[in-house]
């Protein structure tokens, strides 16, 4: 059954029910609760579940891009240095973290409202990425899209991702061996839960 499987799959890799590879995510993070205590604990946490995140989020939006445009797909096949150039962009408009929370440590003003120390903001990053004062075209793919354009995909200054580089050489090699082994790719349809 499903527990017993789940269950299973929290100690060693393995196939759910349905044929899908099992990573065991909850005992890597059961670990790192474990072996990380206090305030570094959290911050070692903090490393384990968002490098693990960005990485998903990343090649989850950018297969997900792949397989509904054939366009895309096409220009990165036959252009394999393409594929980094159509990460970045996808990182900009499908930023794998859409938002962080963020205290406010002194008063300060933004776009004309008061933000008292302490304050509870939501920075969004994909709002961000979007903001067609900065960016040109916002909400399309544009493959030749300048430079200047730094977006926010994985945030910005002391919270920049640490893991960044990393997610992006992952997904970029993954989806360089999936279209150099010739796979096809396509959205299969949800199974009926009934």
């Amino acid at each position: 059954d499903h527990a017993s499987w789940q269950e299973s799959g929290t100690r060693s890799f393995g196939m759910s029910p349905r044929g899908e590879i099992a990573f065991p995510m909850r005992l890597v993070v059961g670990q790192a609760r474990r072996d990380c205590q206090g305030a570094s604990g959290r911050s070692c946490l903090t490393v384990v579940v968002a490098g693990t995140e960005s990485t998903t989020n990343l090649m989850a939006s950018v297969l997900l891009r792949l397989a509904t445009d054939p366009d895309l797909l096409a220009v990165c096949q036959m252009c394999p240095p393409t594929v980094a150039v159509a990460i970045e962009e996808l990182i900009r408009l499908e930023s794998p973290f859409q938002g962080f929370f963020r205290t406010a440590l002194v008063d300060t003003e933004i776009g004309g409202v008061a933000i008292p120390a302490g304050a509870q903001l939501l920075l969004l990053f994909g709002s961000g990425n979007r903001d067609e004062t900065v960016v040109c075209e916002p909400d399309t793919l544009r493959l030749r899209r300048l430079p200047e354009t730094q977006h926010l995909g994985f945030g910005h200054g002391v919270h920049f991702c640490l893991g960044a580089m990393l997610a992006r050489s992952e997904v970029r090699i993954a989806v360089q061996t999936i279209i150099e082994a010739g796979l096809d790719f396509a959205l299969i349809p949800l199974l009926d839960a009934a």
